[in-house]
C-alpha cells in the first residue's frame, strides 16, 4: 500500500454512529455491545442508529439481537439507561427502520384476531407458526400460543406445548415468565388466584426494584414505574423487538391516561405511526393532539345501543351498552363450561346486580387474560373489569381500555380530564352522527356540567325510563335536589324504570350530592336489607369515602353506622373494623347500655336491623375492644347470653342461634377439658389452617388432579411396593425417594411445603405463634429464673439495661467478714453469674425455641419434609383422596416432623442445657472460693448448690412441656361430663330448665369421639323434655345405661303432665314418627326442621347404620322415654 494511501486513510473521521455500528457488526456478545452502543449516543444519532439496525443487509445481526428462535436465546439483560428526553429518539429510531416488520405484526394480530373472533384456532394457530418460522418466537407470541391452544387442545395440550418450550431452560428470567403465563391459562386458576400466586412469589422471593417493575409488565401486564422508566425501558430493551413494540405502545396509552405525555413522545408517537398505520398510536394522537387525527379513525358501529336507548330492544337495559364488537364475540371462544353461556350473554348478564354476574364477569375477564396479546382481550378485560371492581377510581382506567382497545371511535368509555379531549370528542361525533342517542347520552352523563339540551331533536326517540334518568339528572345538576328525590323515589315506588339499581344509585347519589351524608348512609344500608343480593352493586364504598371524622362524632349514635362497616369490612374487604368497633360502642351509650345483652325493646326501631346488629356486629371480634369485658370467658357469655335475645328477636332463624350456642357451650367445656387433660405448650390452630388451605390451595389441587390425569405421574403405583422391598433386601436405591422434576411434581411439592410452614410459622395460628405464646415470652425464663431469684443469686439489669444491679442481699450478709475488695469481687462474680444465666435462657429462647430458618439458623424445630412423605401423598392423590383428607395428610407429617423436632430438644434440655448450665454455677462456686476462706462463703456455696438441684427440676419440668398435644378426638369424657354438657347446651337456651336428674350410670367406661355425639343426643332430648313435658319448673329426669352386645345404650325418662286426651294424641303422634323413622323416607326429614329430633337421634346414633332400631321411644305409666343405641366401637377409649 502507498504512503499516499495510508495518509489518506488516517485523515478518515469516523461519526459517533459509524463507530456504533462497527462496534455491535464486530461484536460476539451483541446484547452487550448494543447498551454501550447506543449508551454512546446522544440525538439523532440514536435516531440514525437505530434505523440501521433494521436494515436488511444486517438481518443476520438484527435477527441475534431481536428475532431469536429458542427461548435459550432471549437475554435478559440490564442494558445501560437511556436518559428520558432520549428514549423517545431511541424508539423512533428503531421501530422506523423495522417499521415493515411491524406492519406485518400487525397484520398477523389483525388476522388471528379475526379467528379467535370466530372460534377457528386451528387456522390461528397456523397463522402464528407461520409468523415465528419467519420472525422468531417472543414473549408475545409464546403467550398468545398457549392461550390459543388452551382453549381449543385443554390443559393437556397447553402443557406439553409449554413443556416443549421450556425443555432444557433451567431457572432463568423467560422460563419463569413462561411458566407462570401457562398457569395463568389454567382453567381451574381464577384471576384473583393468579395474582395471588404472583404475589406470593414476589413475597418469597423478595422481588423488588427495577427487576419487579419489568416481571409485573410480564405477568399482570402492568406498568408500574416506581423507579423510573429509564430502569424499566432498560430490561425491557433486551426483549424481543415484537416485545418491545408492544410495550412501547402499552407504555404511550398508560402515559397518555395519566396526563403525562411529553413533546419527545408525541413527536416519537407520530413517527412510528407515519410507517406503521397502528391505530392504536393513532389514538394516542387524537387524546394528545385532537382534530387532525381523529377525522382519519373509522367511526364505531351504533345502531345496538341507539336501540337499546330507545327501548326498541327489549330486556335489555342501558347498562348492557354493546357494541357490534360485543355480539362479535359469540364467537369468541367456545362454550364456557362453568356458566353454560357464550360470551355475547355473559356480556348482557354481567350488568345483573348480584353475585351471579360477578361471576359471570370474572369469566369474562380471565379469558381478556389470557388474551392480553391481542386488543380484543385488552378490551374484554376493561368491560369485565367495570363488573368487578367496585371501586370508582379503578373504573375511570376501565373505561380508558374500553376506548383505545375499541375497534373504532367510540363515544364509551371517555372521560373529562385530558386536555378537553372529552368535549372535544363529542362535538365531533356529534358532527358526524347528530341522529345517534347513544353518543349524545355518553356526552350527557361524562360530563356533570352538561344540560339536557344536549338531547335537543333526539329527547322523544329516548324510553320513557331513559327520559325519566335524564329528568331526574338534571334536577340534581340544578341543585333542585328535593324535586329529584322525589322524582326517584316515585319511580322506583311505581316500578317506572326497568333498571331498579341505576334508581336506587340515584337515589344515595342525590344524598350525597346534596351534602346530606347522614341520608346516603341510611338510604345504601336500608337498600341491603331490601335487596341483600345486590350488596356489591350499591355505592357502599362511594359513601364510605364520604364520611369523615366530624360525621362520625356527629351521628355516632344511630345503628346504621356500625351495620354499614361491618358491610364494607365482611363483604368489601375494606379495613374498618377500628370503626366499626367504635360504632358499636357509639350506638350501645346513644341507648344507655353498656353491653347489648342489656338491650331492651324500643318503640319505632327497625326489627332487621337490630337483628343484624347483634347477629353479626356484636360478636367476639368487636366487643374485645369494649372495656366492659376483661376475658375470654365474659365474651363468650354476653355472646351466649346475645343469642337467646337473637332467638326471641327473629324466631324464624331460630336454629341458626341455637347451633351457635351449642357451639359456645361445647366449646367452653372443650377448652376446659382441653385445659385440664392437656399438659403440652405444644399446639396450632388446625381449624384455622385448614380454612387457610382451603382458600389457599383448593384451586390448586384440582390443578393438581387435572396434571396428574394428564400424564405428569409423581409416584408410580409400585412406589409403596418398591420401598418395601427394597427395605426387605436391606438395599434402599435413594432414586426411590426423588420426586420427578415435573410440573406435578413441583406443584405438590409447593402446597405441602406451603401448608407445612404456616403450619409452622403463621403468626396467629401456628407453632412458633404458640413457642412465644406459651414458652418463650416471660414463661421460659420465669421457670428457670424463680430457683435463682429464690436463692437470691441473681439480680436484675439496671435502667439501661447494660449493667446488672449490685447483689445486695449477700453483699450485705459479707460485709464485716471480707474485705471490701474481695466483696466487690465477689459482686463482679455474681454479676458475671446473672448476665450469663440470662443470657443462656435467652440464647435458648431466642434462638433455639425457634423455627429453623434464615433469620434463626439454630433453630431446633426443622422444617425439613422427607421425600418418603410426599411421594407417599402423591400415590394417595393419585388414588383419589380429597382435598380436605390431602390436608389431614400434610397435618400428619407435620405432627410427624414435630414430634422428631420435640424428641431432640428433650435430648437438648437433658444433654446440653443441663451441663451449661452447671458450668456456670460451677464458675461462681470456684470464682468465689478463690476470693474467699470456705467459712465465710460457705452459705452461697450452699445456696449455689441448692439452687442448682432445683433448677435442674426446673429443667425437667420445661423438657416435658415438649410433648405432642393429645388430638382432640383422643380427649376423654366420662359419661356424666358429657350429660352435664347437654344439659349447660339447654341451660344456655333456657335458663329456667333446672331439671332433678337421678342417675344410674355404673360400669360405662370413659368414652372418647363422643363428644359431638352425645352432646348433640342428650341436647335434643332435654330439649324435648323442656317443651313437652308440661313441668319445667319441677322436671324429674331419670338416666340409665347399660352395654349389651357391643351397644351401648342410654334410656332417658321424664315425668309427663297432661290429660288423658292430651296424652293419646301425644301417643298417636309418637306411634305415627315411629313409622317415618322406620320408613323408606327416613333421610328426607333429616334435613326438614320442627319434628325432627327424633330422626336426627338415630342419625347420631348410629350413622354406619349398625343397629337395627337404634332409637326407641314411647310412655309408660304416665312417664316419656326414649332409649338411644350406638356401637361401643366408635366411642370408647377401652376394651369392654
Amino acid at each position: 500500500m502507498s504512503s499516499r494511501k495510508r495518509k489518506n486513510r488516517k485523515k478518515i473521521n469516523h461519526s459517533p454512529v459509524s463507530k456504533a455500528q462497527r462496534y455491535v457488526r464486530g461484536s460476539f456478545e451483541p446484547v452487550y455491545a448494543l447498551s454501550e452502543a447506543r449508551s454512546s449516543l446522544t440525538g439523532n444519532d440514536l435516531v440514525t442508529f437505530g434505523r440501521w439496525l433494521g436494515n436488511v443487509d444486517h438481518r443476520v445481526l438484527s435477527a441475534r439481537l431481536f428475532f431469536p428462535k429458542r427461548l435459550k436465546s432471549f437475554e435478559v439483560a440490564y442494558l445501560k439507561k437511556l436518559d428520558n428526553d432520549l428514549l423517545p429518539l431511541w424508539y423512533q429510531g428503531l421501530f422506523s427502520g423495522f417499521s415493515e416488520c411491524i406492519k406485518k405484526l400487525l397484520e398477523v394480530k389483525s388476522r388471528i384476531q379475526e379467528k379467535v373472533l370466530t372460534n377457528n384456532s386451528k387456522d390461528a394457530i397456523f397463522l402464528l407458526d407461520e409468523f415465528e418460522n419467519e420472525f422468531g418466537i417472543s414473549y408475545w407470541s409464546i403467550s398468545l400460543k398457549i392461550a390459543l391452544i388452551s382453549v381449543s387442545k385443554g390443559l393437556e395440550g397447553q402443557k406439553q406445548y409449554t413443556q416443549d418450550i421450556l425443555e432444557g431452560q433451567g431457572k432463568n428470567i423467560p422460563g419463569f415468565v413462561i411458566y407462570n403465563i401457562s398457569i395463568r391459562a389454567e382453567d381451574k386458576v381464577s384471576p384473583p388466584r393468579y395474582y395471588q400466586m404472583i404475589d406470593q412469589l414476589f413475597e418469597v422471593n423478595d422481588l423488588s426494584g427495577d427487576l419487579s417493575s419489568y416481571l409485573n409488565y410480564r405477568l399482570r401486564d402492568v406498568i408500574r414505574i416506581e423507579f423510573g422508566e429509564e430502569a424499566l425501558f432498560s430490561f425491557v430493551s433486551s426483549d424481543p423487538l415484537f416485545d418491545q413494540y408492544e410495550f412501547f405502545v402499552k407504555y404511550l396509552i398508560d402515559l397518555t391516561f395519566q396526563g403525562k405525555t411529553s413533546k419527545g413522545w408525541i413527536e416519537c408517537c407520530y413517527e412510528v405511526f407515519k410507517v406503521t398505520g397502528d391505530e392504536r398510536l393513532l389514538k394516542v394522537l387524537s387524546v394528545n393532539s385532537g382534530a387532525p387525527f381523529l377525522e382519519t379513525i373509522p367511526l364505531s358501529e351504533t345502531t345496538v345501543r341507539d336501540s337499546v336507548l330507545a327501548g326498541n330492544l327489549e330486556n335489555r337495559t342501558y347498562e348492557l351498552k354493546d357494541q357490534e364488537e360485543a355480539f362479535e364475540l359469540e364467537f369468541f371462544f367456545p362454550q364456557i363450561d362453568d356458566v353454560k353461556i357464550w360470551p355475547k350473554g355473559a356480556l348482557s348478564m354481567m350488568s345483573l346486580p348480584t353475585d351471579e354476574g360477578e361471576d359471570y364477569a370474572l369469566t369474562l375477564f380471565k379469558y381478556g387474560m389470557i388474551f392480553e396479546t391481542l386488543d380484543v382481550g385488552q378490551w374484554l378485560g376493561g368491560v369485565a373489569s367495570l363488573y368487578i371492581t367496585p371501586k370508582e377510581s379503578e373504573k375511570r382506567k376501565c373505561n380508558f381500555n374500553r376506548f383505545f382497545w375499541n375497534k373504532g371511535l367510540d363515544s364509551f368509555g371517555m372521560y373529562s380530564d385530558i386536555l378537553n379531549f372529552n368535549q372535544y370528542l363529542f362535538d365531533f361525533l356529534i358532527d358526524k352522527r347528530p341522529e345517534s342517542l347513544s353518543i349524545r347520552w355518553h356526552k350527557f352523563w361524562s360530563d356533570i356540567n352538561e344540560s339536557v339540551t344536549v338531547f335537543d331533536g333526539v329527547y322523544e326517540q329516548m324510553s320513557l325510563q331513559n327520559r325519566l334518568l335524564v329528568d331526574i339528572e338534571s334536577l340534581i345538576r340544578n341543585d333542585r335536589f328535593d324535586e329529584a328525590l322525589g322524582l326517584a323515589k316515585k319511580a322506583k315506588a311505581q316500578r317506572l324504570s326497568f333498571d331498579e339499581l341505576a334508581l336506587i344509585k340515584m337515589i344515595i347519589d342525590i344524598s350525597l350530592r346534596s351534602g346530606d351524608i347522614r341520608s346516603a348512609l341510611i338510604s345504601v344500608v336500608d337498600q341491603y336489607f331490601d335487596r341483600p343480593e345486590m350488596v356489591r352493586k350499591l355505592p357502599f364504598l362511594k359513601v364510605h369515602e364520604k364520611i369523615d371524622k366530624m360525621f362520625r362524632r356527629r351521628f355516632s349514635g344511630i345503628i346504621e353506622l356500625s351495620i354499614f362497616y361491618d358491610i364494607v369490612t365482611e363483604i368489601f374487604g375494606e379495613d374498618v373494623s377500628n370503626l366499626r368497633a367504635y360504632a358499636y360502642e357509639d350506638y350501645l351509650i346513644s341507648i344507655g347500655i353498656n353491653k347489648p345483652s342489656e338491650w331492651q325493646p324500643r318503640q319505632g326501631q327497625d326489627r332487621r336491623k337490630e337483628v343484624y346488629f347483634f347477629r353479626n356486629v356484636c360478636v367476639k371480634e368487636v366487643m374485645q375492644f369494649s372495656i366492659f369485658f376483661s376475658s375470654s370467658k365474659q365474651l363468650q357469655e354476653e355472646r351466649i347470653r346475645i343469642c337467646n335475645l337473637l332467638i326471641e328477636l327473629d324466631p324464624e332463624s331460630s336454629e341458626v342461634y341455637e347451633n351457635e350456642l351449642r357451639a359456645l357451650v361445647r366449646n367452653s367445656h372443650i377448652q376446659s377439658a382441653v385445659k385440664q387433660l392437656q399438659q403440652s405448650k405444644i399446639s396450632i390452630e388446625e381449624n384455622e389452617i385448614r380454612r387457610w388451605a382451603q382458600e389457599a390451595f383448593v384451586q390448586d389441587f384440582s390443578r393438581l388432579k387435572e396434571l396428574i390425569k394428564s400424564g405428569q405421574n409423581i409416584a408410580g403405583y409400585d412406589f409403596r411396593e418398591s420401598l418395601l422391598e427394597a427395605i426387605k433386601n436391606k438395599r434402599i436405591d435413594k432414586s426411590i425417594f426423588e420426586i420427578p422434576d415435573n410440573e406435578a411434581g413441583q406443584l405438590l411439592q409447593d402446597m405441602v411445603t406451603q401448608i407445612i410452614r404456616e403450619a409452622y410459622l403463621n403468626q396467629e395460628n401456628g407453632l412458633d405463634c404458640y413457642l412465644s405464646m406459651r414458652i418463650r415470652h416471660g414463661t421460659l425464663s420465669g421457670q428457670l429464673r424463680n430457683p435463682v431469684e429464690e436463692e437470691r443469686l441473681i439480680t436484675k439489669k439496671t435502667l439501661d439495661g447494660d449493667a446488672y444491679q449490685i447483689n445486695n442481699y449477700w453483699k450485705e450478709r459479707l460485709i464485716g467478714r471480707l474485705r471490701d475488695e474481695q466483696i466487690d469481687k465477689i459482686m463482679t462474680s455474681l454479676e458475671s453469674f446473672s448476665r450469663r444465666f440470662d443470657d443462656k435462657v435467652s440464647y435458648i429462647a431466642e434462638e433455639l425455641i425457634q423455627i429453623r430458618r434464615i433469620e434463626k439458623e439454630s433453630g431446633l424445630f426443622i422444617p425439613v419434609i422427607n421425600n418418603v412423605y410426599i411421594l407417599n401423598l402423591a400415590q394417595d392423590i393419585e388414588n383419589g383422596i380429597t382435598f380436605n383428607e390431602f390436608v389431614e395428610r400434610c397435618f400428619s407429617i407435620f405432627w410427624y416432623t414435630v414430634d422428631n423436632d420435640l424428641q431432640s430438644v428433650r435430648q437438648f434440655f437433658s444433654q446440653d442445657v443441663k451441663p451449661d448450665f452447671h458450668k456456670i454455677f460451677s464458675d461462681l462456686e470456684l470464682d468465689v472460693s478463690v476470693l474467699a476462706e470456705d467459712e465465710f462463703v460457705s452459705n452461697l456455696r450452699d445456696a449455689s448448690r441448692l439452687c442448682f438441684t432445683k433448677l435442674t427440676s426446673a429443667l425437667d419440668r420445661v423438657s416435658e412441656w415438649f410433648e405432642l398435644p393429645k388430638p382432640a378426638t383422643e380427649i376423654i369424657f366420662e359419661i356424666d361430663e358429657l350429660i352435664e354438657i347437654g344439659l349447660e347446651s339447654v341451660r344456655a337456651l333456657h335458663s329456667d330448665f333446672n331439671p332433678n336428674i337421678e342417675k344410674n350410670i355404673q360400669g360405662i367406661p370413659p368414652l372418647q369421639n363422643a363428644l359431638n355425639m352425645f352432646s348433640d343426643i342428650f341436647f335434643i332430648i332435654f330439649e324435648n323434655i323442656y317443651r313437652h313435658s308440661g313441668c319445667v319448673d319441677s322436671d324429674q329426669v331419670y338416666i340409665s345405661t347399660k352395654i349389651e352386645g357391643g351397644t351401648i345404650s342410654v334410656r332417658v325418662e321424664n315425668d309427663l303432665e297432661m290429660n288423658e286426651f292430651r296424652l293419646g294424641s301425644t301417643i298417636d303422634k309418637l306411634n305415627g314418627i315411629r313409622n317415618r323413622i322406620y320408613g323408606s323416607s327416613y333421610s328426607n326429614q333429616l334435613s326438614i326442621e320442627g319434628g325432627s329430633g327424633f330422626f336426627k337421634l338415630r342419625k347420631l346414633c348410629d350413622p354406619d347404620g349398625k343397629i337395627s332400631q337404634p332409637v326407641e321411644f314411647g310412655v309408660e305409666k304416665n312417664r316419656f322415654y326414649v332409649v338411644v343405641k350406638s356401637p361401643i366401637s366408635i366411642i370408647t377409649s377401652e376394651k369392654v
